[in-house]
């Protein structure tokens, strides 16, 4: 699921914990003791410490203290309701302190974040889908089969778009860094066209070399 999909879910989870899961006096459903409690214990203590998670600014000592401490009482409700089944590598990382050790050597892990990257993936997915022949040949059926090539031309399109690109810059540009790669190139092609004349036509007067 996307990022800012889970976020709203999570936001507001406690209407689902409302709506799904029974209480104790409900006896048309057995229930845990204290399950629905736990729920709506635990989820607060989550939101808060994802919220802490994604601040922008770096974290002082006393933020991923508290941070640490929200995450550990979300934890023992958590482990409560679902036991060993319950610890997901995410969960595990969280609750063993490695994300608080992440954050007291680099002090803000949002600048690291890769949901930049996600949601292009989540893009590339659906162009794929929805915009291209998913791999199959164009030309009404008599072209070249590619999976790679209508993602990348779009890729290129969309890269151009993003950084305010047009065909004519992209061109001078390169012709410009081309004259400048030729330039300063001359020097060196002269020095080794003079050594590859021998030494006794260097020396004959009147010489053009």
């Amino acid at each position: 699921m996307v990022n800012d999909k889970s976020v709203k879910i999570v936001d507001y989870l406690e209407e689902l914990i409302e709506y799904c899961i029974p209480t104790e006096n409900d006896t048309t459903l057995p229930v845990e003791p204290n399950r629905k409690e736990r729920w709506l214990r635990c989820i607060p203590k989550y939101r808060a410490a994802m919220l802490k998670l994604r601040q922008h600014k770096d974290f002082t000592d006393d933020d991923i203290t508290t941070f640490q401490n929200d995450f550990d009482i979300f934890f023992q409700d958590w482990i409560g309701l679902h036991g060993k089944i319950g610890v997901t590598n995410y969960i595990h990382m969280l609750s063993a302190g490695h994300i608080s050790d992440y954050l007291y050597k680099w002090r803000n892990l949002y600048k690291y974040s890769q949901q930049g990257w996600e949601s292009l993936n989540n893009l590339i997915k659906s162009f794929w889908f929805r915009r291209t022949g998913r791999g199959g040949a164009t030309g009404a059926g008599k072209g070249q089969k590619s999976k790679l090539n209508s993602v990348a031309k779009w890729l290129q399109r969309r890269m151009m778009w993003v950084g305010g690109w047009e065909e004519d810059s992209i061109l001078a540009e390169w012709e410009k860094q081309n004259d400048a790669a030729v330039d300063a190139a001359a020097p060196e092609v002269a020095a080794a066209a003079s050594a590859a004349v021998p030494p006794a036509v260097r020396e004959l007067d009147g010489v053009s070399l």
